[in-house]
């Protein structure tokens, strides 16, 4: 067998090595909770958690807790629909 070594982003090794070892990520204030996690499917530009994933984050003053189940590409960013609320969260590259 062989291996052949790819380099990848300092900040994307330390993520995911996180994920792996404890089943969260947290970055700038926010986490984000896979521990439960059993079963992800991803078909039609949409991803699945089940069951939900938790996230916890700091919006301005407040502090939110709640669970995501779905994200979507939706062209221009990934919808992440969070759970039993009217606000849904885009996510865009950097510029």
């Amino acid at each position: 067998m062989f291996n052949y070594p790819i380099e990848i982003p300092e900040k994307l090794h330390e993520a995911v090595t996180k994920l792996l070892e404890t089943g969260c990520v947290n970055f700038d204030g926010k986490s984000v909770d896979f521990s439960k996690l059993q079963k992800i499917t991803i078909s039609g530009g949409i991803m699945k958690f089940e069951p939900p994933v938790k996230i916890k984050l700091k919006v301005g003053p407040m502090s939110v807790q709640t669970t995501i189940s779905t994200i979507k590409n939706i062209g221009n960013g990934l919808k992440v629909e969070i759970d039993n609320s009217p606000v849904d969260v885009l996510l865009k590259p950097e510029n």
